[in-house]
């Protein structure tokens, strides 16, 4: 293969636990303060953990399939496509099929219905087209806790798309795929601002493949030029990855803050955010990076287990807080807030701990041992 390079190790420290903080931006979103002004900038900061999601998807998918076209020439598409269901379905379908079962009065009583949104069809959500629905209707779902399932929607549209691309495209042409991919969402949502303006502008793959191919572009040069990548990054002082880190809040949360809906920025701006959440991902590429937080740490744990706080989270938060209307607690203040947001997280993470050991951690063991990397 000349000079690309195959890595054995396919584990990166710190990813899991940005993934943990991407969904604590998703789960912050999600927890209704009305009554707290200041509380509705932080709400509107959920995007970004969704958009980083998308830019960790494409980075991780694409390196293992890099990494396997290296080595065998080819992909497995067979056993993808496995890995990624026994991955993502089992607790997915578990939850649609609680709230399947449940009549609509007890959802409502658990407060977990939604009389604006529209009324549910299962089909889309057994199919992964629920995004595609909410699109048509302009809308969410009326059944709250799956109100979230279109971004699940477009990662396993994602998850059809580059096994394809990869096996399909020579490997040294796949740069060229990414970028024509990331054109054409780029241009989606030029389109969008002119033809169509709408919130879910961004809730199908077309529109949200910039970020995916970001990250897939990095995943791609780490697969075939590791060490040329690893020791360019680690040629960098640290106090610019710092001031790096520390200038993407203001830069990435706090200015968004300003856009004008409807704008061409407005559009724009998660292509832009992507690029600097691509380029924080590149910082802890690295394996000798002392920029890390190690696979031990408590964030990494919950990182591992993200996947189900993001199923699970939303239901819990919801319930929490029609306790709280209950006792006699309104959201009104930070300190009602902060044990709302404590008690939310803390029962999500339990919940997410049981299924992680009870459900997930058995198929991973099933799935390593029949379709193994």
């Amino acid at each position: 293969m000349g000079n690309l390079e195959l890595m054995t190790k396919k584990y990166f420290h710190t990813l899991d636990a940005l993934r943990f903080f991407s969904f604590l931006l998703v789960f912050l979103q999600h927890v209704p303060a009305f009554g707290i002004s200041w509380y509705s900038n932080i709400n509107h900061w959920g995007a970004n953990g969704v958009n980083f999601f998308f830019i960790l998807s494409g980075f991780l998918i694409s390196f293992l399939l890099v990494q396997e076209k290296l080595q065998n020439n080819s992909i497995n598409l067979k056993s993808f496509f496995l890995r990624r269901m026994l991955r993502i379905w089992p607790i997915y379908y578990l939850l649609l099929i609680i709230f399947f079962i449940l009549p609509v009065g007890i959802i409502n009583k658990m407060g977990l219905y939604n009389q604006f949104g529209y009324k549910h069809e299962w089909i889309y959500s057994f199919t992964f087209l629920e995004n595609f629905k909410a699109i048509s209707m302009n809308k969410l779902t009326s059944i709250t806790p799956l109100s979230m399932n279109w971004s699940l929607c477009v990662e396993e549209h994602f998850y059809l798309l580059i096994p394809l691309l990869i096996k399909f495209v020579p490997v040294k042409r796949i740069p060229i795929f990414l970028a024509g991919i990331f054109s054409i969402s780029f241009l989606i949502k030029i389109a969008a601002y002119f033809f169509h303006h709408t919130d879910f502008i961004s809730t199908e793959l077309i529109s949200c493949l910039d970020l995916f191919s970001m990250g897939a572009l990095l995943g791609y040069l780490v697969s075939i030029k590791n060490q040329r990548i690893s020791s360019i990054i680690l040629a960098v002082p640290s106090f610019y990855k710092w001031a790096f880190i520390i200038g993407i809040i203001p830069l990435t949360f706090i200015a968004q803050n300003f856009i004008i809906k409807n704008t061409m920025l407005y559009f724009l701006y998660p292509t832009i955010q992507g690029v600097f959440f691509t380029l924080l991902l590149a910082i802890f590429i690295p394996q000798g990076s002392k920029l890390k937080i190690s696979s031990k740490n408590i964030l990494s744990y919950f990182g591992k287990m993200s996947y189900g706080m993001y199923l699970f989270h939303i239901t819990i938060v919801n319930i929490i807080y029609l306790i709280f209307l209950m006792l006699g607690f309104h959201v009104d203040n930070f300190a009602t807030l902060f044990i709302l947001i404590i008690s939310s997280l803390t029962l999500t993470i339990a919940v997410s701990h049981l299924s992680f050991v009870f459900i997930e951690k058995p198929i991973f063991r099933m799935k390593e041992k029949y379709f193994p990397k």
